[in-house]
């Protein structure tokens, strides 16, 4: 005679499997990211059953994030506005993001640092692309001047951006941070 096999839990396709699916961290998971998919392209109906799904599981947040990352989008925007087509310099560039985002923000990154660390990041991407668009040869002398411009202004930016975060690690490091919960546009700030 076989062996009798030990039921793990309910039969696949059950109701009483379909109710514990709520648990298993793949489905979970999985509903996350389309119901993100779905917010995106406008769907309310998503975009309310995404906030009750990330009530009840406030872990998979991350996973929006990623998905729908305002920091994340921007650099992907200077990215593709960098590399173009070229995949290879794409990953390169992408590597370089994610090296220049680590050295920055440390370990237990507040959402300010991250901010700040952001804005480094896109100024130094922007001011490569002046950069690149300053190196091509140009017909006449306007443009030429223009694109010098563009990039002593970009090279600002990068040099202000910089400041700011030095100057947010140097408040924390003498025990001024800002005030927890501080809200971007909030008029009692």
């Amino acid at each position: 005679m076989g062996k009798a096999r030990k039921s793990k839990g309910p039969k696949e396709g059950s109701l009483a499997w379909e109710r514990q699916l709520h648990k298993n961290p793949v489905y979970v998971q999985n509903t996350i990211k389309s119901l993100a998919d779905w917010a995106s392209q406008g769907n309310e109906q998503a975009a309310e059953a995404l906030a009750a799904w990330l009530e009840r599981h406030p872990e998979m947040r991350e996973t929006v994030r990623q998905l729908d990352d305002l920091r994340t989008q921007t650099e992907t925007a200077w990215v593709k506005a960098l590399a173009g087509t070229d995949i290879v310099l794409e990953q390169a560039i992408r590597d370089d993001i994610a090296k220049m985002t680590a050295e920055r923000l440390g370990e237990n990154p507040s959402v300010l640092d991250r901010m700040m660390a952001s804005n480094v990041i896109v100024s130094y991407l922007a001011n490569q692309r002046a950069v690149m668009w300053a190196a091509q040869a140009a017909q006449l002398p306007a443009v030429a001047a223009a694109r010098d411009r563009r990039v002593e202004s970009t090279a600002r930016r990068v040099h202000l951006a910089i400041k700011g975060l030095a100057l947010v690690r140097g408040q924390k490091s003498r025990g001024l941070a800002p005030r927890p919960n501080i809200k971007l546009f909030d008029a009692t700030a």
